[in-house]
């Protein structure tokens, strides 16, 4: 496995670099996804200081020349949504395609690449992050339509969760038919202002385009305290 390592945009930054091998066979529809968990770390410094799983952690990790940011108090998000938060990297190119605060007062956003090889999801899913697997999936497609459940695959990673200070887990599936089908990958973030979905959606048909950028961008997400 090769550990791939970001030049940080930032002076002065040590840039997180996540590496995944993530294999899927190139048939369109039906195919179960695979996940090779072979996941490491690479490029922490000063910048990147912290411990593994710690929900009650003091410091959450930031790249591309970002600083490190306080975590949000317990239950973190105010119903104006501000507290904790989760951005994509400064490089990447997408079009915010929509976003807002729900009924429960959690905060979300959607975004788009130009070429729609990629669409990204972000949000809180809940005020209290879950632990048991089958709530998990829950939360990871509660807002998934034609979910398919054959193709659900989850998997805890201790290098993730070293790499950004917060307990965390591997996801991946499909949803959709035909035309429509879309596999999915991301990662659910134990917190203790709850749990957070980040859930990259690539075409079927344009999985070659879309999959290196989800997991590039997959390596270099910013927490944030997020102002109301």
């Amino acid at each position: 496995m090769t550990i791939m390592e970001k030049p940080a945009s930032g002076s002065g930054s040590n840039a997180i670099a996540v590496t995944g091998v993530v294999r899927r066979p190139s048939t369109r529809a039906g195919v179960a996804i695979t996940i090779a968990c072979a996941l490491a770390v690479a490029g922490l410094g000063s910048g990147c200081a912290g411990t593994a799983g710690g929900a009650g952690g003091t410091a959450s990790k930031t790249t591309e020349g970002a600083s490190p940011s306080t975590n949000a108090e317990p239950g973190g998000m105010t119903a104006e949504a501000g507290g904790l938060w989760i951005e994509l990297p400064a490089y990447a190119e997408v079009t915010e395609i929509g976003g807002g605060i729900d009924a429960n007062g959690n905060r979300w956003a959607e975004y788009a690449d130009d070429a729609g090889a990629v669409a990204v999801s972000i949000r809180r899913a809940s005020a209290v992050a879950a632990t048991d697997p089958s709530e998990i999936e829950s939360q990871v497609t509660v807002a998934t339509e034609a979910f398919d459940a054959a193709t659900w695959r989850l998997e805890a990673s201790p290098e993730v969760s070293e790499a950004y200070t917060y307990p965390a887990s591997v996801f991946e599936f499909d949803s959709g038919a035909n035309e429509d089908r879309r596999s999915h990958l991301g990662l659910y973030f134990q917190t203790d202002a709850g749990g957070f979905v980040v859930d990259f959606s690539i075409p079927v048909d344009l999985w070659e385009e879309g999959h290196p950028l989800a997991e590039d961008w997959m390596k270099y997400l910013n927490f944030i305290d997020a102002q109301p």
